[in-house]
């Protein structure tokens, strides 16, 4: 854990900023901030910290200057760090939306889930029109396998960004964990409509068909089977095409398996295919 001391006078190269009145001591650090800046865009994150740390010890209630350190700090998956810094900008400013984010995210990669969760409600209760602090919130909640909850805050991020693939992506996911399948396939559709070379929605969209097909009722298996094969199709085509390794191929037997439709005729047929696809995988 760093000093984050704020006695300029004993943690400055140069001690004069001490003199002066508070309300001046931002002109003193903003030469340092300013190139902590610059250097986080260019990616130098360590040398950012190092000007950020001086920003902060020149006038310690720069929130700011306290909430980029902490993304410089992020970058380098320094989380307590992380969390140390977000600390110091809320107690500055308590209403500051993306020091309780940044906190938050830093506490779902140090696994503490209960912080993290208090962190994006507080984000929530200051803007609930953004959509990043409930997107993240619904990661907390599938990573506890809350996958109701969770899908109702990826659903409600969609609602404020619906042009974002990858929160319909985990809204589909939570969804399919949730034996909802028919909103699954539909979420990811959606995912789809926006990035259409995703290999694992088209997968994961054939297991929600599959799924359906299984438990749903009055609908028309044929055009569940239609739409299946449309999928299947597609995710072959893509796993071919990305050279990738031999799980999603394999993934696809899986896939069949978990539906249900696991009669031994089908389940050999579908892992004789997802063998002989491996085969040529490996040979491109």
């Amino acid at each position: 854990m760093p000093d984050f001391s704020t006695s300029t006078t004993e943690n400055s190269s140069n001690p004069q900023p001490a003199l002066l009145p508070p309300i001046l001591r931002i002109f003193a650090a903003f030469p340092d901030y300013d190139r902590g800046n610059r250097h986080y865009a260019s990616g130098r994150y360590e040398a950012a910290i190092i000007c950020y740390s001086k920003a902060v010890q020149i006038k310690p209630d720069w929130a700011r200057a306290w909430l980029n350190l902490g993304k410089a700090y992020k970058q380098l998956h320094s989380w307590a760090e992380t969390v140390a810094c977000c600390d110091r900008a809320i107690a500055i400013n308590p209403e500051e939306y993306w020091a309780w984010m940044l906190r938050g995210t830093a506490l779902l990669s140090l696994q503490n889930h209960p912080e993290a969760i208090a962190a994006f409600d507080k984000a929530i209760e200051i803007n609930p029109e953004k959509h990043e602090a409930w997107y993240q919130q619904g990661r907390v909640l599938e990573e506890l396998q809350e996958w109701d909850k969770a899908a109702t805050c990826y659903k409600k991020a969609t609602q404020l960004h619906p042009n974002l693939p990858a929160m319909w992506y985990r809204q589909g996911s939570v969804l399919l964990q949730a034996d909802r399948c028919a909103e699954a396939v539909a979420a990811y559709e959606r995912a789809l409509k926006l990035v259409p070379t995703n290999w694992e929605a088209w997968l994961n969209r054939g297991l929600a068909l599959m799924k359906a097909e299984r438990y749903a009722e009055g609908r028309s298996s044929h055009s569940l089977r239609s739409r299946l094969a449309t999928a299947t199709q597609r995710f072959r085509s893509l796993a071919v095409q990305r050279n990738g390794p031999e799980t999603p191929v394999a993934r696809w037997g899986n896939c069949l398996f978990r539906s249900g439709n696991s009669n031994e005729s089908r389940l050999s047929r579908s892992m004789d295919r997802a063998r002989s696809n491996t085969v040529r995988i490996k040979r491109l």
